[in-house]
């Protein structure tokens, strides 16, 4: 029987696997660029490390540089501290975007980079579709297939899905609908299976044991995870004081717009700088 000590640290395990299965930078990058937390609760030195992160998301999807990455981190500085042209509170009834689309000054990359942070839409359509198909494949029948051989089918099966007017032109072409299902039907009709096949899947069928993968996964996954100290990974990043449960107490209803990126001329400067060293710069005076 687990004593608390144990339970606790359990606990603790299964949390931090978990929270390292997200993608962790979009996630601080989200938290910080929303007018309503704006960072609250960061621990010291988080700041410094998602400005990195945004300086970083700028050099690779809106092309900066030096000179626009020092502006970027002076930028996301005066918002942390509500100083002009930040200083408008947040109503939870208009969108993040639509905040954003207000701000308004020259040369506005923190307005570029948190317009593109919030055009990513916080949906698991993607992932519940391969479950389904997964699910179709993985079943008593076929409880016996390795991870790596569901991996192939699930990407075999996505890449023909998604390019099957290409990949898949020539069958049956030229044909009509009832002659297309005629086709079908005929193939499907001519496929026979001997009497000691039908017996030998109705002996692999009952022989075959319902096996648990979930702790097998687990087992696999905390081994990638340090132990090193019995700390939650949250701790590393929040301080969770009245402040910022107040902020997470609010109920806000974001509604997420796709905006393009509209680039303007600008020299952004050298490509290749010291990232670290630019935010020291900015951030020690």
């Amino acid at each position: 029987m687990l004593t608390n000590t144990e339970f606790r640290s359990f606990c603790l395990e299964k949390f931090n696997l978990r929270w390292s299965q997200f993608d962790f930078k979009l996630y601080m990058l989200g938290f910080l660029f929303h007018p309503l937390y704006r960072g609250k609760g960061l621990k010291i030195g988080i700041f410094r490390q998602i400005c990195h992160w945004a300086i970083e998301l700028l050099i690779n999807k809106v092309n900066g540089g030096k000179n626009s990455a020092n502006q970027l981190v002076a930028q996301m500085s005066d918002y942390k501290d509500y100083k002009k042209p930040y200083e408008f509170g947040y109503v939870d009834t208009y969108s993040v975007a639509s905040w954003w689309k207000m701000v308004e000054q020259k040369d506005n990359w923190i307005k570029e980079i948190a317009l593109l942070i919030n055009s990513i839409a916080p949906h698991n359509v993607g992932c519940e579709r391969v479950f389904s198909v997964l699910g179709w494949m993985c079943e008593k029948r076929r409880s016996r297939l390795s991870v790596d051989r569901m991996h192939a089918m699930a990407s075999l099966h996505a890449y023909y899905v998604t390019n099957a007017s290409s990949e898949m032109k020539y069958a049956f072409s030229g044909l009509s609908d009832q002659q297309f299902f005629a086709e079908l039907n005929k193939s499907f009709n001519n496929l026979s299976f001997s009497e000691e096949e039908i017996e030998e899947e109705k002996d692999e069928l009952f022989q075959l044991e319902i096996e648990d993968n979930e702790d097998e996964d687990l087992a696999q996954d905390q081994e990638e995870l340090s132990k090193a100290d019995n700390k939650i990974i949250m701790d590393k990043y929040f301080d969770i004081n009245d402040e910022l449960q107040k902020a997470l107490g609010v109920e806000v209803s974001v509604i997420i717009e796709r905006e393009p990126v509209i680039i303007t001329p600008y020299d952004h400067g050298d490509k290749n700088f010291d990232i670290d060293a630019l935010i020291d710069a900015n951030l020690d005076e």
